[in-house]
């Protein structure tokens, strides 16, 4: 979207290259795995996989699960390589995490803290299940426990724990676990310590989180963890002899006791007599959102929901309510929905039965905030086989991309996959000079910032610098100088998703200079010679800024001739407070102005939408926005 004019930025000259045809196809946008085929991650393609976990570290995507070798289940862990067209372990082995190598695992979770990797699981011992907690060492060629032993974690060395989730408050790595008794079920969290030799439980004693300490087992299930505006806070289910309830507590801030976020009988649930399973919980702008999967009638399906506190901190309200607020079918349940956030804006990921399959599904909640969206729908927009189900997904935020992580049967085993949401570029052209060259692309977005540049030069060895899209789609605008006169040149669009490889490419399409001396900017042509048909434009900032009662000018590059509308709103806004009208009457540059009034009076200072419209003579339309912030003027002295 934004437009760099030439004195902002030096573009190294161009190399003659071989010249490629032109395309104007789009790049299939979906979401990809960045590794496909029969087993792309297991250590044996011929043993399940299961529990995986997912996180960024170091600006790449890891994932751990467990797999059966055929004696136990090992823990592994593996990320993706710089070239990103492999996955690989970074200890790899016989046992490269487990405490033995002849004990079970299962349920993994990752965590970042303090610039260090670690993976949380459990471990049989022969007696009970322990909890075990890992770091990848600096030199990254070894997993070492911080604390060992035989029982570093549980509260009872001779009880099972279950669920382990990790997560960093405060720069303080904290693991969640349930452990019985011996009579019930109790919800504990504890911390590493600052010296990294013991782990502490944030309030221990009998029963420091349950909201009844005298439930009969299964009376807790599925803690989540999550730091809300440093705060640690945790999410469980929790029996009340009737039915599952979701609940939250929070550490209090003499960091002696856990507190409920609003307690009494049902303080979260849709239905206070449905059941609700398998929460996960994030903090999103300070406030805290919970996600879970209830039962919609007593012999009904899971329906996927989503609540936040509300501004007070006073109940818990939902974010889009009714009878099926996220779930594709009504009629089909939901399963494992995990919460993330990106942009301040919260995605959700889950699994659901399909015709004949489960599927994995992502939403995010749209900008006016009143429905659930699928960033990319259909039948199967995730699963690697259609006709394969699906569990367990996990989604995770990786470089401000969402990256998802599922198991999925091949029909002979389950494989432990991972896929990104990957950009559309579409109509990609180039406006030419005798020595230089306005490029531009148009690219789906699905409301993410993509850094996005283009490749250029001989093998397309060098590159542009990246500019980060807005909104659900743009046309991104880069300059190339110190071109050729009357020569052949190719490029194509590129953006990094979520880590600085792999790159997303879209086609690459071919320009001819013009003569030395000769016109200026011309339009794509044809097979024919004709002008191509496909009109783009390109706002020539990011964002604009400027002081209440001043004129607007907004900047663009267009690739034919169109009748203009500004239209600005209010930063959520749909409907326009202000149009104006202009004329693009040649391809190339331009600018339309507004005067900053709004019903005759000066528009009042806060954030605002610049979206300009243009429509050529074959009817074709096109959008740009970006953000516009208007200021108080100073105050008069």
């Amino acid at each position: 979207m934004p437009w760099i004019p030439f004195d902002r930025r030096v573009v190294a000259t161009l190399p003659a290259v071989i010249a490629f045809a032109g395309c104007a196809c789009a790049a299939e946008a979906a979401w990809k795995q960045p590794v496909g085929g029969a087993s792309p991650i297991n250590q044996s393609s011929t043993q399940s996989a299961s529990a995986p976990s997912l996180a960024e570290f170091g600006g790449v995507p890891y994932v751990a699960w467990t797999e059966f070798d055929g004696v136990n289940e090992e823990v592994r862990v593996s990320r993706l390589n710089a070239a990103g067209n492999g996955w690989q372990q970074p200890v790899g082995g016989a046992s490269p995490i487990n405490q033995s190598s002849t004990g079970n695992a299962n349920a993994t979770s990752l965590a970042v803290v303090a610039g260090a990797l670690y993976v949380a699981w459990l471990e049989d011992d022969g007696v009970n299940y322990e909890l075990r907690v890992s770091r990848l060492n600096e030199a990254g060629n070894d997993w070492q426990q911080p604390v060992g032993g035989a029982s570093p974690i549980n509260q009872s060395p001779s009880m099972t724990a279950n669920s382990p989730r990790l997560a960093e408050v405060g720069g303080v790595l904290y693991v969640a676990w349930y452990e019985s008794d011996g009579t019930n079920d109790e919800m504990r969290v504890s911390r590493l310590n600052q010296a990294g030799t013991d782990w502490v439980q944030v309030v221990g004693g009998a029963s420091p989180i349950n909201n009844s300490a005298s439930m009969a087992p299964p009376n807790v299930l599925t803690p989540s963890l999550a730091d809300v505006g440093g705060v640690p806070h945790v999410a469980w289910i929790e029996s009340d002899g009737a039915n599952q309830e979701v609940r939250v507590s929070r550490l209090n801030a003499a960091g002696n006791d856990w507190v409920q976020v609003v307690g009494g009988a049902s303080p979260i649930n849709n239905s206070a007599t449905a059941d609700a399973v398998q929460t996960s919980l994030v903090g999103i702008g300070g406030i805290p959102y919970v996600a879970w999967a209830e039962f919609d009638a007593p012999a009904g399906n899971p329906e996927a929901r989503v609540s936040r506190l509300n501004s007070a901190g006073t109940a818990w309200e939902e974010v889009v309510g009714g009878p099926s607020p996220i779930n594709v079918l009504p009629t089909m349940g939901a399963s494992q929905p995990r919460l993330a956030a990106i942009g301040g804006v919260p995605y959700i990921s889950w699994t659901e039965f399909g015709a004949t399959n489960r599927e994995v599904r992502v939403s995010r909640l749209n900008s006016a905030g009143t429905a659930w969206e699928q960033v990319i729908g259909g039948p199967s927009p995730i699963n690697h086989a259609p006709t394969q189900s699906a569990e367990q997904a996990r989604l995770a935020v990786i470089g401000g991309v969402p990256h998802v992580a599922w198991v999925e049967s091949d029909a002979t085993n389950d494989e432990v996959r991972v896929s990104r949401l990957e950009p559309d570029f579409s109509s990609s052209q180039a406006l030419p000079t005798d020595t230089g060259a306005t490029l531009l692309t148009r690219v789906a977005t699905y409301g993410l910032a993509w850094p996005v540049g283009f490749e250029h030069g001989a093998g397309f060895a060098s590159s542009t610098a990246t500019t980060k899209t807005a909104g659900d789609s743009a046309t991104v605008v880069h300059l190339l100088s110190g071109l050729t006169p009357a020569t052949a040149y190719s490029a194509r669009p590129f953006a990094t998703a979520g880590s600085v490889q792999p790159r997303v490419r879209g086609p690459a399409f071919s320009f001819t200079t013009r003569p030395a001396n000769g016109p200026g900017p011309t339009g794509p042509r044809g097979p024919a010679g004709e002008p191509a048909i496909k009109l783009l434009l390109g706002l020539a900032a990011d964002r604009l800024k400027t002081r209440a009662g001043r004129r607007v000018k907004a900047k663009y590059v267009i690739t034919a001739a169109a009748a203009l509308t500004l239209e600005i709103y209010t930063r959520t806004g749909k409907t326009p407070l202000v149009r104006v009208g202009g004329t693009a009457r040649k391809l190339g540059r331009g600018q339309i102005a507004w005067n900053g009034k709004i019903a005759r009076k000066r528009a009042p200072a806060g954030r605002y939408r610049l979206l300009l419209r243009a429509t050529a003579a074959d009817r074709q339309t096109t959008t740009d926005q970006i953000p516009l912030r208007i200021t108080r003027p100073p105050k008069k002295r």
